[in-house]
């Protein structure tokens, strides 16, 4: 009911070309980094923007203080989910994403960060009550070690703007 079309494709791919026309809106959530050209990816969904259209873009924050505490004692390996998922080929820190979007047609209008994901790691009543708002102020003094996840607003540079 809430869909007007759906394409399955895989974005390794690229676009399938079927997905045409402009959209006022393209969200790219937590896809950059499960293919090796993030970059050729950003621009297919750029193209497909309205000049005075956005895109909201998530990635996962590989600077994280848990994947830098486990590459720090060397237990680097992925899981089955989060920022360490087995289906990740990229991974991003906040420069590193501020690059893929500099590198696009594109400029970053606002970055975002959000903690940890709690709810699904099963922290629920008194503790997630307690860990919430701790988690929250952690990400707000320093969210480069304790972003979860990073999300960009973004739209087209000035200069890259067709008429």
């Amino acid at each position: 009911d809430r869909v007007d079309e759906f394409y399955k494709a895989d974005l390794e791919d690229g676009l399938p070309p079927e997905v045409s026309g402009e959209f006022d809106l393209v969200v790219a959530g937590d896809i950059s980094e499960h293919v090796r050209r993030p970059d050729r990816l950003m621009d297919q969904l750029a193209a497909r923007l309205a000049n005075d259209g956005e895109m909201l873009a998530s990635v996962p924050n590989f600077a994280h203080w848990y994947p830098r505490g486990r590459v720090a004692v060397g237990l680097f390996d992925y899981d089955q989910r989060g920022i360490l998922d087995r289906t990740h080929l990229r991974h991003f820190t906040r420069r590193s994403f501020r690059r893929l979007v500099k590198e696009s047609s594109l400029e970053l209008v606002e970055l975002r960060y959000s903690g940890l994901p709690l709810g699904a790691m099963g922290l629920t009543g008194a503790v997630s009550r307690v860990a919430r708002p701790v988690d929250r102020a952690l990400v707000r003094v320093w969210p480069t070690m304790f972003a979860y996840q990073l999300i960009g607003r973004l739209r087209f540079a000035a200069e890259n703007l067709t008429d």
